[in-house]
């Protein structure tokens, strides 16, 4: 099958499991539906189904729930996200479908960049490293770091422009790089602080593209013991 017709089928399937939960999931449970993706992925894996819907919800949805969610960050994983802020497994099962929908049809609203970043990208994967979570190691690269990585692969750096865009009025925003499609690791920030951090960089940096938005999200605090 061919990347395009696999996710069609894979989206047709999504909006079965929404309209009947109970006949794919026994019942109509968020809990349930995780554990559905969870035994389709290994199924793929198990029979060496090469197709990219062994990951079959995107990586960064779990960052978008969390901005959608009000969390500060996502390593709690999507499900734990929806089930603590809804009062029971249907509710979270509804809520889930709506928050992909969202995802799969959101648009960005650029903020402000940052010039002169610098771009870590890896190099020298094989079928299996490629396969490799390399999301720690990300976050590392992105530190100035210099983490352990798989045999063969590599790490090099090169000249990019960040650019923080946010597509509600939830607090947060996304870094994305600007002009590339594909993103190397995921990129959702509470704060400017966070990003600050992340991206070592300040404030002062940054070239601002929309000055409303930039302000709200300057102004923004996380609440002492946000989730």
């Amino acid at each position: 099958m061919t990347e395009q017709k696999d996710r069609k089928q894979f989206a047709n399937l999504l909006e079965e499991i929404e309209a009947r939960p109970a006949m794919f999931l026994g019942q109509k449970s968020l809990t349930r539906f995780y554990a559905f993706l969870d035994g389709y992925g290994t199924a793929l894996h198990v029979y060496s189904i090469d197709s990219d819907l062994r990951k079959s919800i995107p990586r960064e949805f779990h960052d978008w729930v969390a901005y959608r969610e009000h969390f500060e960050e996502s390593t709690s994983g999507w499900c734990n996200m929806i089930l603590a802020n809804t009062s029971d497994e249907e509710k979270a099962l509804e809520r889930c479908f709506q928050l992909l929908r969202e995802y799969h049809a959101r648009k960005p609203v650029p903020v402000a960049r940052l010039l002169n970043a610098s771009r870590p990208s890896l190099r020298g994967f094989t079928k299996e490293t490629y396969k490799t979570d390399l999301t720690e190691a990300w976050h590392r690269l992105k530190l100035g770091e210099q983490p352990e990585l798989p045999p063969g692969v590599v790490a090099e750096w090169s000249p990019s422009t960040l650019l923080l865009v946010t597509y509600t009025e939830d607090p947060g925003f996304f870094v994305r790089y600007e002009g590339e499609e594909q993103q190397p690791f995921p990129t959702f920030c509470p704060d400017l602080r966070i990003f600050e951090y992340l991206f070592q960089a300040s404030r002062g940096d940054l070239e601002i593209i929309n000055k409303e938005i930039f302000e709200r999200i300057a102004a923004y605090e996380r609440p002492k013991g946000a989730r």
